[in-house]
């Protein structure tokens, strides 16, 4: 419904801890506050997680998570959505807010099919104080439009610490907006991307190589 807001398989979660959770083939339409997995999070512990699917939305959109409100922390989770939204828009959270992602990916596309976006990123859309290590964005980000604002790589604005962040080197369509306020990462092919180098940069004590193409 693209009138309802909060929507997630969890809509609200606060001093939770989610961990070995998947979920697959979903489907979500709605207007803000939409994650794949919790809608809204406070001081929420996402641990070993994953998304595939589709998620439809406005303003707070993420693969993982729509909006963190304080301080969420999210570990070795990923996300491989399609994502259509306009504004706040991250392969894993839309919105971020003083929280943590280490070990965590997301392999998604993520569009705007009616108006131009803002504040989109291939781990976070909207950062404020968010913290990343080893993460990677190996997402496609298509803008609609010349005036869209505020995109990049890994973050849609550049606040917070990013320690072993990397995005795939051809990321973006319709590249037309000379904005470049957002946070990208150090940027890799996807041969980079699927070799054992890269598996030791990120930290091969949690990480591993995947020789299935279809995954990255």
């Amino acid at each position: 419904d693209t009138t309802k807001d909060n929507i997630g398989l969890f809509g609200y979660t606060s001093g939770a801890r989610i961990q070995n959770l998947g979920i697959s083939n979903i489907s979500i339409k709605a207007r803000n506050n939409v994650g794949g997995l919790v809608a809204i999070t406070n001081n929420t512990t996402i641990d070993s997680c994953f998304v595939y699917g589709f998620i439809s939305g406005v303003r707070n959109v993420g693969g993982l998570v729509g909006f963190d409100t304080v301080a969420s922390t999210i570990n070795r989770s990923f996300t491989n959505t399609t994502i259509d939204a306009q504004t706040n828009v991250g392969g894993l959270v839309g919105n971020h807010n003083g929280g943590t992602i280490n070990n965590s990916y997301s392999n998604s596309e993520i569009y705007s099919s009616t108006t131009p976006n803002s504040y989109v990123g291939g781990i976070i859309g909207r950062a404020a104080s968010s913290n990343l290590t080893n993460v990677y964005s190996a997402c496609k980000i298509i803008r609609n439009g010349t005036t869209n604002t505020n995109f990049g790589k890994i973050k849609g604005n550049s606040s917070g610490t990013n320690t072993n962040c990397y995005s795939r080197d051809s990321v973006f369509v319709n590249y037309t907006n000379s904005n470049t306020t957002g946070y990208n990462g150090t940027q890799k092919t996807n041969a980079q991307l699927r070799s054992s180098g890269f598996v030791t940069l990120l930290n091969n004590a949690i990480w591993q190589l995947d020789y299935n193409d279809s995954i990255n």
